[in-house]
């Protein structure tokens, strides 16, 4: 088989080649090559950069503005269209062509598909595209690449039902060029092997933690309650001042299965882009953010907190707050907490950049590419010049002037970019039916 010429848009840090070179590690018949991808937020692009050097010269920057007789004929087009004005987390403005939304710009991959003419194409977008309402404008794109000579399946897919223990709904659109004859079927839940608690780390770093407070916080908002006085004020605890041992870690909000599905427990909620500044959930500390970890640490020198006085003694809160992350994690909270002993205690942290990108099945060394992308690109043989250039990056100030920026990815823009990224192996399925074995009996 020749190699299958690859153009993405909305590429991030590029979820889509991880997945089809895991498929042409499984299938060797297979070769891909990424001729062009396009992607406008600078973080992305730098991230991007880290994880495939080899592909930044094929950089397009802006989707509005592509030339596509220009562009390297290519086989497969893969489009990943902002979610944000669709999204439940967002303002819902839409996707209709000509609104000007975020959402829209999907639109500009329509002269693309017109033009090149690939054999495949692929929409991934949240899953409240096929709710009611969106449903008609995705009925529109649908009918508006049809007519570009192409047949459209697409249906709902759930990460956790893909081995990737995460809540995550998102809407796949295959197209498929109507002289080929061919037809495409989804692929089907695997059996799972993996749980949510098998991708966290084991000993993130302090910056991570919150205060003992915070903890005391979280664990009276679970029973309703308010911290009481002269608890408010307690000090940080460092990780690295702690001589012990995590016992246990427990996500919050988890969630026991995923509907329509009785093979999977034990998964963490849909990330999101905002990552750790505001995920569209309260937490018991009052705050919107991401999933948080309890831990259970064992250290004979820690101070004994008697987390069930403070809780019996403290006020019920005034209103009335529904907290869905720890009601959805308190029996096995509450569990942990009725059997502590006089060495044990609880620590609170947020998810860490490294355990949000193995939520979106990252590779682990793409992984370290991406927290740590200076020493990956010299591992790779990159000196500081070019490892400079690889991170510098055309950037608009408030005012329309490019300016050249260099890049340096914060947590945030990582928390970000993961949860506007496809999960790996969720693609690697839906490529594998497309690729491998056109008959739906044998795969």
């Amino acid at each position: 088989m020749k190699t299958i010429k690859v153009f993405t848009a909305f590429s991030g840090y590029e979820s889509q080649m991880m997945s089809l070179e895991r498929l042409q590690r499984d299938y060797p018949q297979l070769s891909f090559e990424l001729v062009g991808w396009c992607e406008i937020d600078e973080h992305a692009i730098a991230s991007h950069n880290a994880v495939y050097p080899q592909y930044a010269n094929r950089h397009y920057r802006d989707i509005s503005k592509i030339d596509w007789n220009i562009v390297p004929d290519f086989d497969l087009f893969v489009y990943s269209s902002c979610c944000q004005d669709i999204s439940r987390a967002g303002k819902q403005r839409g996707l209709k062509e000509g609104s000007g939304t975020r959402s829209a710009l999907l639109w500009f991959c329509l002269e693309g598909i017109r033009i090149k003419q690939p054999k495949y194409t692929l929409l991934e977008n949240v899953a409240a595209l096929t709710g009611d309402k969106f449903v008609e404008d995705l009925q529109d794109w649908e009918d508006a690449v049809n007519d570009c000579g192409y047949n459209s399946y697409y249906k709902n897919l759930i990460a956790a039902n893909f081995n990737v223990p995460q809540n995550r709904d998102r809407v796949f659109m295959v197209s498929i060029r109507k002289d080929l004859n061919q037809e495409y079927y989804f692929p089907s839940p695997i059996k799972p092997t993996v749980k949510a608690v098998d991708l966290l780390e084991t000993h993130p770093e302090s910056k991570y933690y919150f205060a003992e407070e915070d903890m005391l916080k979280f664990l009276c908002g679970m029973y309703d309650k308010d911290i009481p006085c002269g608890y408010d004020k307690a000090a940080k605890m460092a990780t690295e001042t702690i001589e012990g041992k995590i016992l246990k870690q427990i996500i919050t909000p988890a969630y026991k299965g995923v509907e329509g599905s009785d093979i999977y427990t034990d998964i963490c909620p849909t990330l999101m882009a905002s990552g750790g500044n505001g995920a569209r959930w309260t937490n018991a500390l009052g705050r919107y953010c991401q999933p948080l970890i309890v831990e259970l640490w064992e250290n004979s020198e820690h101070k004994p907190i008697d987390y069930n006085k403070i809780i019996k003694f403290a006020k019920p809160l005034a209103k009335k707050q529904k907290f869905p992350g720890p009601k959805q994690s308190k029996d096995v909270i509450e569990n942990s907490l009725n059997n502590l002993k006089k060495n044990q205690f609880f620590r609170l942290r947020k998810m860490t950049p490294v355990e949000y990108l193995r939520f979106m099945d990252v590779p682990e060394d793409y992984i370290y590419r991406l927290t740590h992308p200076r020493e990956g690109l010299k591992q790779l043989g990159y000196n500081d010049e070019e490892i400079n250039k690889l991170f510098t990056v055309d950037y608009k100030t408030k005012a329309e002037n490019t300016i050249k920026k260099r890049i340096k990815n914060s947590d945030k823009d990582i928390w970000k970019q993961a949860g506007n990224s496809i999960v790996v192996n969720v693609l690697y399925h839906v490529f594998r039916k497309l690729f491998v074995n056109l008959d739906p009996e044998l795969i």
